[in-house]
């Protein structure tokens, strides 16, 4: 689990939905750095990058919490 000042952010990216978004990062990295595009989709590409691996890096995602929905199962747990 990750600690905030605010309290406890429990896990709620399991680890397939964790390589998805590292995976999905990488390919909007990639995209938002290699093709010709213009600075506003260029921003939002990478900023989605972002997010992705960030959410991704601490297993836990804000709108996951706030759909009521999460991917970190029990097999997720035994491997912590």
């Amino acid at each position: 689990m990750t600690i905030t000042g605010r309290g406890i952010m429990k896990c709620n990216v399991g680890g397939g939905e964790r390589k998805l978004r590292f995976g999905v990062a990488v390919c909007l990295t990639g995209a938002g750095t290699l093709l010709p595009v213009s600075r506003g989709l260029r921003a939002l590409l990478l900023g989605a990058a972002a997010i992705s691996a960030v959410t991704a890096g601490l297993r836990y995602c804000p709108l996951n919490r706030a759909l009521g929905r999460s991917s970190y199962g029990w097999t997720d747990r035994l491997r912590r």
